[in-house]
């Protein structure tokens, strides 16, 4: 399941045309990402918009692993219930300014989760890399996010770089 963001390089468009010409099946994850493809002129004959294949796993039982990964980053384990979040920054299709207003909404969404439910959150970053800009890395949206927040002291920041 491929994500596509805006294709703006020639060679980019070359080799996204090459790859998925020549693919059998080519799985993505949303209705704008065929949009891209097909801008860059890649044939959607052999396309198909399927959920994210992270659905699909099946859950792991033990929390040990991942109470080792929340020690180490300081967070506390067990006393407060905690809630995950990753925002991604669409840096692609997104000003700026776009983005900032997110990112207000969402400290404002984070701050109402842990008044109203008496929880703590945790950011979870899902991509941990800055090729091409470092907003390609979700720990930046994080800790915009996280400035806005009124309840910083009950929230958290992963700040490892993730190895998957």
């Amino acid at each position: 399941g491929v994500a596509t963001p805006h294709l703006k390089n020639n060679y980019t468009k070359q080799l996204a045309r090459f790859l998925c010409d020549n693919a059998d099946l080519v799985t993505i994850r949303e209705e704008y990402s065929a949009l891209q493809l097909e801008e860059a002129g890649v044939k959607l004959g052999n396309f198909q918009v399927l959920a994210d294949p992270a659905f699909g796993i099946d859950p792991v039982w033990d929390t040990q692993p991942g109470e080792e990964i929340l020690r180490n980053e300081g967070i506390p384990v067990g006393t407060t219930p905690l809630v995950g979040i990753c925002f991604r920054h669409q840096y692609w299709s997104w000003t700026d300014e776009q983005f900032d207003a997110y990112a207000k909404k969402v400290a404002m969404l984070c701050d109402w989760v842990i008044a109203t439910l008496g929880v703590e959150l945790v950011f979870i970053p899902n991509c941990t890399y800055g090729v091409d800009t470092p907003n390609e890395d979700d720990r930046v949206a994080s800790q915009r996010i996280f400035h806005y927040m009124q309840y910083q002291s009950q929230a958290y920041l992963i700040d490892r770089k993730s190895v998957v």
